[in-house]
């Protein structure tokens, strides 16, 4: 098994683009990650591994975060656990789809004498024709930086509901505050904001929607159905074949709504940490 080192996450996906095309959907996470990743100097390591001339599979890891991975094969997996300790890679966790992230966390707990915990189930959901959910009173609009107070902590209780690890949770902040006044983020609004959707990474011919947050006492109103089928159909009338989110597998109500909107399971996905 050979493996690769690129420069950059473009030139990953531009390395074997029939691949990705063909796997789109079950790889989004990774493919969003590298199309953004541009900049050989942030710390970000890209690789793919190669079975004779055929593409096994690909890992992107952005310095102090989990590595992302697609599916691959045993023999990647030990090639892809040696390449990372040879680049001298700290990974905190791990990301993909269910089966090969519970098999890297296996064989990296192995090497480094950590332990691997589950954070999430994750759903991997996508969405080709979108459904009007039943309505709900307001309306959408991007938020600004008058919200910044309003949305960091809302940005608190996503971490907290997303049971993200308290030393990563800078992450989710630092995106809000980026969406700010740049576009991206949505407020579902009453006569005040009630809930909040992001726009994730764009892949090759889709669009993500994430940051998805209601807060308490303005749940079961159908204002997240509302919010994320506003952002859907903004993505898809820009021009974006399909979109894609995920969910925690923990939470039934979240699947639901999202299922009838007219989004729908392609697989599993898993989220590790090593403690």
């Amino acid at each position: 098994m050979k493996v690769v080192a690129h420069t950059d996450g473009p030139s990953l996906i531009a390395s074997d683009r029939p691949y990705f095309d063909r796997t789109e959907a079950e790889h989004n996470l990774l493919i969003g990650a590298a199309l953004r990743a541009v900049n050989p100097d942030d710390g970000t390591w890209v690789c793919s591994l190669h079975d004779g001339a055929a593409l096994a599979g690909a890992a992107l890891h952005v310095a102090g975060q989990s590595v992302v991975l697609t599916a691959m094969p045993d023999a990647a997996l030990d090639a892809l656990c040696a390449a990372l300790r040879a680049a001298g890679r700290a990974v905190v966790g791990v990301s993909g789809p269910r089966d090969v992230a519970h098999a890297f966390a296996a064989r990296w707990s192995a090497l480094t004498a950590t332990r691997a915990e589950v954070t999430m189930r994750q759903g991997l959901y996508e969405l080709t024709a979108l459904r009007a959910p039943e309505s709900a009173r307001g309306r959408m609009r991007e938020a600004t930086d008058a919200d910044r107070d309003g949305v960091l902590r809302w940005a608190e209780g996503f971490n907290e509901d997303a049971r993200i690890p308290h030393e990563h949770r800078a992450g989710m902040r630092a995106t809000v505050t980026a969406r700010l006044g740049h576009g991206g983020l949505y407020l579902w609004e009453t006569d005040a904001p009630v809930s909040m959707t992001m726009r994730g990474a764009s892949t090759l011919r889709g669009g993500r929607v994430t940051g998805v947050y209601t807060p308490p006492a303005e749940r079961g109103l159908g204002y997240a159905s509302a919010c994320v089928a506003a952002v859907t159909r903004r993505l898809l009338d820009g021009g974006w074949a399909r979109c894609f989110l995920f969910t925690d597998l923990a939470n039934p109500t979240s699947n639901k709504i999202y299922s009838a909107i007219g989004y729908a399971q392609r697989c599993e996905y898993a989220q590790l940490r090593f403690a």
